[in-house]
């Protein structure tokens, strides 16, 4: 059996620091909290190559003395804490005494800081653990900390780290997210040597929501406040019309430090049930402060993720922060449900039941109007489209209402209903002794078994004949004795993936010019993408032109697309072309989003020759059964499956 060792300090040295430092933007994120600390008011983080090369951050802090230059460096060294005791009631951004020690212990680490009251400066030099250079410098009040060469003795680590453009989107995160916290402090971000974000001390949490995502954001941005006797919460939540199809965006903070925390995140979606089309998420800026005694955040090395001791007061206060900013709206409670968007742009994120006790607590905030009485509903008018052919191109512009079906009621059994449908108008079975007259009985139809549903392929019907639409979202059609149910978003973006595939191939897609260019501003994680994605934009038949630091001017998009929502379209692209992968790859995940923002949408009532053009386009198109992000686009129900389900067999 081996023998136990202690291992020798520099090895434990580079363990720890693999729990602190995981890339460039955890350097940076350990020195901005120790600048915070510091009570410095001026803080600036140059960054070369994504932080691969170097980094460096500069405040005008409190500064050290040469004694604590020399102690700050070593591992559990800290000026925050005394006791255990004091881990219960944390402060301060750091407090464990173990970020200056592992950085220092994985890449060439310089640091230079000075008092107020020094008449100079100290510096001390670390390479890889070890202390090469100390002595007095020249240099400000403050603390200057200069880190090279990140992981250059640990080979295995650094071939982890990705490409410069990803590194640099975490940094932006990273600084985005302590100035978003930290209103009163003057940022400064440079990558190699340009500048990426300036923004000045403000007074306001608004003023500096708007100086990050531009001055005309806080229009689409509904105050949240609510107090109770254990915390308080406050900021800024976006209207239902703005919406991003992931939730990076929403960023929360306790006592000013940002976390992220499945209690919250489920609190806040809950907030917005019913509201959200599905796969979108809010713009939401939440801040809570509470007793730091009632937190723990040393549960993680990150100091991102927090347990709180009463997690059911959290939820509650968040959910109910939520519906009162509603309720605050009069106009804003019942707002109109925009059409489906995208069910597939990500996946929905799980919503657990209210608890009881947030319900009651809320039930005092918030307490809707009562929906409108039941009456027959009458189908939407269908929309004329185009007309079009079997070999014809599918024309993904905005349906246009038409057609008179005053008197036509359409009534569908249905076993339940999908979450977050509108059952208001849902009718009730009628009772005993009530006055039926009038009223149609439908006796439901037996569940189909999950394993006699299937998804079929097209191949096996010579030909589809289209029998009518269900729901405004499933193209229903027959072929030798087989009923065959279309999802009509999945099917038209599968189409419409593989022709703008097969035309990107040939070279740039055609584009449509604005009459008035929209602009758009883009946060400082977004702007890295954007200036790497300059061809794939192009590729894809965008024309975008610099209209400020932050700001870009949508001049084109791709043909037949809406032109209403340009600014969005290019967001949504940004978000698609985040992450790894090739130059194919990623023009594939762009296409995804143009196809799906394209294709008809669910709600969309499409009149005949539409349908029977979705059906039998979906013929002509390798890989038909499932749409680009892997759902079914067409499911069979043979004849020998329904006898099975009426019990005929």
């Amino acid at each position: 059996m081996p023998t136990i060792r202690v291992l020798p300090p520099e090895v434990a040295n580079q363990i720890a620091a693999g729990e602190v430092v995981e890339r460039p933007a955890s350097v940076i994120r350990e020195l901005l909290d120790n600048a915070i600390d510091a009570g410095a008011t001026r803080i600036s983080v140059e960054v070369e190559n994504g932080g691969l090369n170097s980094l460096r951050v500069t405040d005008n802090g409190c500064g050290m003395s040469p004694e604590d230059a020399l102690l700050c460096t070593q591992r559990h060294a800290t000026s925050k804490i005394l006791c255990s005791e004091d881990l219960e009631n944390i402060t301060t951004k750091g407090f464990r005494g173990e970020a200056l020690a592992s950085i220092a212990a994985v890449s060439r680490f310089r640091l230079i800081t000075r008092r107020e009251e020094d008449p100079q400066a100290v510096q001390v030099q670390i390479d890889g653990g070890t202390t090469t250079e100390t002595g007095p410098a020249a240099g400000p009040p403050g603390t200057t900390v200069l880190v090279s060469d990140l992981f250059y003795n640990l080979p295995a680590r650094k071939k982890f780290l990705k490409r410069p453009t990803t590194e640099m989107e975490h940094v932006c995160s990273a600084v985005t997210w302590l100035a978003l916290a930290h209103e009163k402090v003057h940022f400064t971000l440079v990558h190699n040597g340009r500048s990426v974000m300036e923004l000045p001390a403000v007074a306001s949490r608004a003023e500096r929501i708007m100086s990050i995502y531009g001055r005309g954001i806080m229009g689409d941005l509904l105050p949240v406040a609510l107090d109770t006797p254990a915390l308080s919460v406050s900021g800024f939540m976006s209207r239902p019309t703005v919406t991003r199809n992931s939730a990076q965006h929403i960023f929360t903070f306790v006592n000013d430090r940002y976390i992220r925390n499945r209690t919250i995140q489920r609190a806040l979606m809950d907030g917005y049930r019913n509201i959200l089309p599905t796969g979108r998420y809010p713009l939401v800026f939440l801040y809570l402060d509470l007793d730091p005694r009632t937190i723990d955040i040393n549960v993680h090395p990150t100091k991102q993720e927090v347990k709180f001791a009463r997690e059911n007061e959290v939820f509650t206060a968040v959910y109910g922060a939520v519906r009162q900013a509603w309720e605050q709206r009069p106009e804003e409670k019942h707002p109109p449900k925009p059409a489906a968007r995208d069910h597939y742009l990500s996946p929905q994120l799980s919503r657990s039941p209210v608890p009881r006790n947030a319900i009651e607590t809320a039930k005092e905030l918030y307490r809707p109007d009562p929906g409108p009485a039941h009456s027959p509903t009458k189908t939407a008018s269908k929309t004329s489209l185009p007309k079009i052919g079997r070999d014809t191109d599918l024309r993904p512009s905005p349906p246009k209402i038409g057609g008179d079906t005053e008197g036509v009621e359409y009534i569908v059994p249905t076993s339940g209903v999908a979450e977050g449908a509108d059952t208001a108008s849902k009718p009730s079975p009628p009772k005993i002794g009530e006055d039926t007259e009038g009223v149609d009985f439908i006796f439901p139809i037996p569940a189909i078994p999950p394993d006699l549903l299937r998804v079929s392929s097209v191949d096996e019907a010579p030909e589809l004949r289209v029998l009518g639409q269900l729901a405004n979202s499933y193209i229903l059609a027959e072929s030798n004795g087989a009923l065959f149910i279309i999802d009509q978003h999945a099917a038209h973006e599968r189409i419409l993936f593989e022709r703008f595939l097969a035309h990107s191939a040939r070279g740039p897609l055609a584009s449509q010019i604005l009459l008035f260019p929209a602009t758009i501003d883009l946060s400082p994680a977004e702007m890295p993408v954007l200036l790497e994605s300059q061809d794939i934009f192009h590729r894809l038949g965008f024309d975008l032109e610099p209209f400020g630091l932050s700001t870009y001017a949508v001049r084109a998009i791709p043909g037949d697309l809406n032109m209403e929502a340009a600014s969005e379209l290019v967001r949504d692209m940004v978000t698609a072309l985040q992450g790894e992968g090739n130059i194919e790859e990623k023009v594939e995940r762009a296409l995804h989003t143009l196809a799906c923002r394209a294709a008809v949408k669910f709600g969309d009532p499409l009149d005949r020759d539409s349908m029977e053009a979705i059906a039998n386009n979906l013929r002509s198109i390798p890989r038909r059964d499932f749409c680009p992000h892997g759902r079914p686009s067409i499911v069979c129900l043979s004849l020998e499956t329904l006898r099975k389900a009426f019990r005929r067999t």
